[in-house]
């Protein structure tokens, strides 16, 4: 799942997984639970970046207001 989530190939999640493509593909199109985490992990990763993003703006444009 971290594979997918750093945007790798469903092939290449496979292989670090030691299955199949065609088993991560079903989990990705199928399974609901494989499919509810994947998409709650990938929202905490949203959020986390958009944070990080929010608290670097804001030290930036503090910052600058010295200049």
């Amino acid at each position: 799942m971290l594979h997918l989530l750093a945007g790798k190939s469903q092939r290449e999640a496979a292989e670090v997984a030691e299955v199949t493509e065609s088993t991560v593909r079903r989990w990705c199109n199928h399974d609901a639970t494989f499919i509810d985490e994947l998409n709650k992990r990938r929202q905490g990763y949203v959020i986390r970046r958009q944070t990080s993003y929010g608290h670097l703006l804001s030290e930036l444009l503090t910052r600058s207001k010295g200049c």
